[in-house]
């Protein structure tokens, strides 16, 4: 289940990924610890993005991080990798803003008959010897999400119609040998 299955599902739509703004911090380069003033409600592994950097040189305003420990509700180190090492900093400083990336997704249907997105689709055989392209579809069943226990989680069926491309034939299928 993801926003852009869920976009092809219902022809188009908006996907936004709503980032949330923690606030300023300070930073304490022999810790490498960004203090906010509020709970930052972070977690290890979180994406964020600092802005204006005043002081602190070994990190970089508008680059993603990622949060290496949290000690207190407040309090916070960064890695440049996921599951990294502590960054390497020079000097306390501070930062004017944090900004957890992608703290949610969220989706907007078209608006219904006015401007429906065609997709193309391919497919391929795990033998790598059949290949179908489908330049042009639009999705025409109906939107039903079946939601079922992990593993198998939830799926959307989906059926298309195959449209005709101005100068193309509506689809390609390649046959290896």
């Amino acid at each position: 289940m993801t926003a852009q299955n869920v976009s092809k599902a219902f022809n188009g739509g908006t996907i936004t990924i709503n980032n949330r703004l923690i606030g300023s911090a300070t930073i304490v380069a022999s810790t490498g610890v960004f203090t906010t003033t509020a709970p930052h409600l972070l977690v290890v592994g979180n994406p964020v993005v600092l802005g204006a950097i005043t002081t602190t040189t070994g990190v970089t305003a508008g680059t993603t991080y990622y949060v290496r420990t949290v000690p207190s509700g407040t309090a916070f180190t960064l890695s440049t990798t996921l599951g990294g090492s502590a960054l390497s900093l020079t000097s306390d400083g501070s930062t004017v803003s944090v900004t957890e990336v992608g703290d949610t997704v969220s989706f907007e249907p078209p608006v219904a008959g006015v401007a429906a997105t065609r997709v193309m689709i391919g497919w391929e055989a795990a033998d790598h010897k059949e290949r179908w392209i489908f330049r042009k579809c639009l999705q025409t069943g109906k939107v039903k999400v079946a939601r079922q226990k992990s593993p198998n989680k939830a799926t959307i069926p989906m059926s298309f119609m195959l449209e005709v491309v101005d100068g193309a034939l509506p689809f390609k299928a390649i046959f290896g040998s």
